[in-house]
């Protein structure tokens, strides 16, 4: 099954955690062969700067989208 922001929504209803959610999928897959070759302890550091990122492009599309 191919991972869309729809199918997270469908089985996500809150917007901020889909877009969370699917914007963490995209940057693992994209970073899948840096993060497989990585020590536990690197790909862990890694991960939770990835979730520090996610969260400040959320705050940002949260900004974009006020009216």
């Amino acid at each position: 099954m191919k991972i869309t922001p729809q199918t997270i929504l469908a089985s996500q209803p809150d917007i901020h955690l889909a877009m969370k959610e699917f914007a963490g999928i995209k940057i693992i897959e994209a970073m899948e062969v840096l993060i497989k070759n990585l020590p536990q302890d690197r790909k862990d550091q890694l991960m939770l700067k990835i979730d520090d990122i996610i969260d400040e492009v959320c705050v940002l599309g949260d900004e974009l989208l006020k009216p």
